[in-house]
Order: C-alpha cells, then sequence, then structure tokens
C-alpha cells in the first residue's frame, strides 16, 4: 500500500460511515405510517411478522453498526496522525494533516499555508516520502518478515521511488538450505 492510499483510508471510512447514516435515515423513515399489529383474525393472509418490529429491529443494528464504524474511525484517526507527527518537518506535517486529517481541497491549504496550489503539489510528494520513510515498516510490514531467519533477500521487499512505496518479490539462491534452520 503506498503512503498515499494508507492515508486516505480515514476519508473513506468516513464516507462509508456518512452513507450507511443515510440508510439508517431511510430505515427511521420506513417506521411512519406503520402501525403494530397485535393479534391476528385468524386469516391466512394475516402474516406472523409484526412490519413495525422488524424495522425497529433493522434500525438498531444500523445504529449499532455505525457505532462500531465511528469507533474504529476514531481509532484509524488517532492512529494515522500519531503516524503523520512522526514527519520530522513541520510544513510538511501540517500539509499532511490538513489534506488527509481535515479533509481540505488543495487550493484552501495552499491559501492558508501562503503557497502557490503547484508548490503545495511538490511539497505533497515531499511529505509522502518523508511519511514513508518515518514509517516504513508501518507501509511494508513485509520488509522484516525473513529477517528473524537472518534472510532479508527472500520475500517481499519495500523500495521507495518518488513518493510511492512499493513491493517488490525476488528471490536470493540460498547455498546451504540447512544453514536457514
Amino acid at each position: 500500500m503506498d503512503p498515499k492510499e494508507y492515508l486516505q483510508q480515514a476519508a473513506k471510512t468516513e464516507k462509508k460511515i456518512k452513507f450507511d447514516l443515510e440508510k439508517l435515515e431511510a430505515a427511521k423513515a420506513s417506521l411512519h405510517g406503520r402501525a403494530v399489529t397485535y393479534d391476528s383474525d385468524g386469516s391466512k393472509t394475516a402474516s406472523r411478522k409484526n412490519g413495525i418490529e422488524d424495522a425497529m429491529i433493522r434500525v438498531l443494528n444500523y445504529e449499532e453498526h455505525i457505532n462500531s464504524e465511528i469507533s474504529a474511525l476514531t481509532a484509524l484517526r488517532s492512529k494515522i496522525e500519531k503516524e503523520i507527527f512522526s514527519v520530522s518537518d513541520e510544513t510538511l506535517r501540517e500539509l499532511l494533516t490538513r489534506r488527509y486529517l481535515l479533509y481540505q481541497k488543495w487550493e484552501f491549504i495552499a491559501e492558508e499555508m501562503n503557497y502557490g496550489v503547484r508548490h503545495i503539489y511538490k511539497l505533497h510528494t515531499k511529505a509522502l516520502k518523508a511519511f514513508s520513510e518515518a514509517n516504513a515498516g508501518l507501509l511494508c510490514p513485509e520488509a522484516g518478515r525473513y529477517a528473524v531467519l537472518g534472510i532479508e533477500s527472500v520475500g517481499a521487499a519495500c523500495i521507495s521511488h518518488g513518493n510511492f512505496q512499493m513491493k517488490k518479490n525476488f528471490r536470493k539462491t540460498i547455498e546451504n538450505p540447512a544453514e536457514m534452520l
């Protein structure tokens, strides 16, 4: 996962929550105009299910689901904020915070930071690279997978290139497999 995708997780989660809130409102709206059925008249057309009860259960399930998503979003935002603050340059930290935690548009960020939009784009590239370097194990956790065995060149490894963190698979010929054990 490249740094940009990683940092955009909070915004994507928040959009999903907003969509789920819209579904919740629709479910609540479906409650209006329904009446509780207390008993059946004995006819075969009478349903054994209670429509209002089913709708209330659906609303409660949506609310429970949304509350768990909000808790997860809060934890994710806190984690991302901590990781952004691992970047040493204050200007780059401010840029990342404005873009990925406050969801501000490029033009607004440029105006607030007293830079041109093109310069903000360049700073963004630099900020993503600094974020990658400050959080290298986070973006490519497979990199150290074989270090326990003393083999660093087998499996997935991370390569920084520009503003992207890429995974590259490569293998090293093992001279003596018994040495690994």
